[in-house]
């Protein structure tokens, strides 16, 4: 199974990776990083993910003239303007350009399933990115 037919069969559903707080971002983000890039879980919540130096993946900060690619591991700040508490939120990426982004994202709004939503740049700190 590739990246697009893991994230097609992942809509509609609920993961709980740490089995820990129910079905939150954080925990669609690790189940990919495990299964795509033989990655550890990132620890924490989604906002702490911008901190981490975790093993297989290379932090890339948000700039005006960047954006992610697909299977990148985007993450926002708290941020009132979108509603992003102090947990922050993270989602992956399908696809993007400078302007937008199109995403795999779970929690959003609080206590959805995953599911593919369009997100603009704002309150966007960065991505993890695979170190190849």
């Amino acid at each position: 199974m590739n990246f697009l037919q893991w994230c097609r069969a992942a809509v509609g559903k609920r993961i709980d990776f740490d089995h820990a707080y129910g079905a939150q971002c954080v925990d669609l983000v690790n189940v990919y990083a495990q299964a795509f890039r033989a990655a550890g879980a990132f620890k924490g919540n989604a906002v702490d993910i911008a901190r981490q130096n975790a093993t297989g993946w290379r932090w890339v900060a948000n700039a005006p003239t960047n954006y992610p690619t697909a299977g990148d591991v985007v993450v926002w700040a708290k941020d009132a303007r979108i509603g992003t508490g102090d947990a922050g939120h993270t989602a992956l990426c399908l696809a993007a350009d400078t302007r937008v982004l199109l995403v795999l994202e779970q929690n959003w709004p609080t206590g959805s399933p995953v599911a593919v939503g369009w997100h603009s740049y704002d309150g966007v700190l960065g991505w993890q990115t695979p170190a190849e």
